[in-house]
């Protein structure tokens, strides 16, 4: 699985949010307003287009949908950071996780 840029993993957190197909207008709307970012519907095109290439998005007519489930997602995330940083900062992980949820 391919690593996502941020920006990239912010698309892909509002179409698993969405949980339906979305158009891209509605898709630049959401993403303009949840994050503030002032993207226009080429930046939009551009994105899709790369997560279609990383087989993280499928188009259905003018709609577009995941691939893949948010849980692989993360669990890859996760294995990939464990894979870097070793079993003892996985612990480091959990309890920053832990504090920023408190």
């Amino acid at each position: 699985m391919e690593k996502l840029t941020e920006k990239e993993a912010l698309v892909m957190k509002v179409l698993w949010d969405w949980n339906k197909p979305i158009k891209p207008s509605e898709l630049l709307e959401v993403l303009n307003k949840t994050y503030d970012l002032g993207w226009k519907i080429s930046t939009i095109a551009t994105y899709l287009n790369r997560l279609s290439i990383k087989k993280y998005v499928t188009k259905d007519k003018h709609e577009y949908v995941p691939m893949i489930d948010e849980e692989v997602y993360i669990t890859n995330v996760a294995n990939n950071f464990v894979e870097v940083w070793g079993q003892a900062s996985s612990r480091t992980l959990i309890d920053a996780l832990i504090c920023t949820l408190n």
